[in-house]
């Protein structure tokens, strides 16, 4: 004999949470790109620097990043732009390219 699955209230209510967590999160991620763009298309500088003994791309982001960016951020957008694959990659010497903004 064949059993048929009913959707039940407990069911319904489960599959609703299910999607209304799984658009949030769709929603996040794809917010959070349209901001880095958004701070693209401001007017960018770019600025060749040379890297000094002790220099690390998170002391750089500190010296160079606009007060409102996150750190992290920018740290991300260093390694874009220099094609960095980690913040391991920067030794003494080296020229990396800095933004900034106008």
């Amino acid at each position: 004999m064949r059993r048929t699955r009913r959707l039940t209230k407990k069911n319904m209510l489960g599959l609703f949470l299910f999607l209304a967590v799984l658009m949030i999160l769709a929603a996040l991620f794809f917010i959070r790109p349209s901001v880095r763009a958004e701070e693209e298309e401001r007017n960018a500088v770019y600025t060749l620097v040379t890297v000094r003994q002790g220099d690390s791309l998170w002391s750089l982001a500190q010296e160079y990043a606009p007060e409102d960016t996150d750190i992290r951020d920018y740290i991300d957008l260093l390694c874009r732009v220099n094609n960095l694959k980690s913040s391991d990659s920067i030794r003494s010497g080296s020229r990396l390219i800095i933004v900034s903004y106008e």
